[in-house]
């Protein structure tokens, strides 16, 4: 079905079906779709990692020295901050050097 398409056209909708996936009962699609092959790989991972939580109070102690960024960070555009002990907020300009497109960025202490 697909190979009787136009490649743009298919490309939209695993594009897009990997945007309606990105919720927590259906995020197993995108990173399915990107094990397909490489090229729609390419076309997946910014929609995967377009926006990235970051959450201390479960798995993850901030910490700038430590952290290191997956590849595939220059693809993030909102980044949110869970459960940070930083309250003072010096960690946050680090940080943001590791994500340079983003556009968005939220805190929450709790």
């Amino acid at each position: 079905m697909f190979d009787e398409l136009p490649i743009e056209l298919v490309y939209h909708i695993l594009e897009l079906a990997a945007q309606l996936a990105q919720t927590d009962a259906h995020a197993w699609v995108a990173t399915s779709l990107a094990l397909v092959s490489r090229e729609v790989h390419k076309l997946i991972i910014p929609t995967i990692y377009h926006a990235v939580l970051l959450d201390s109070r479960r798995d993850t102690m901030l910490s700038v020295d430590a952290f290191k960024p997956p590849p595939h960070a220059r693809h993030t555009r909102c980044l949110m901050l869970r459960g940070s002990s930083s309250a003072d907020g010096s960690l946050y300009p680090q940080l943001l050097t590791f994500f340079p497109a983003v556009d968005t960025f939220a805190v929450d202490y709790n």
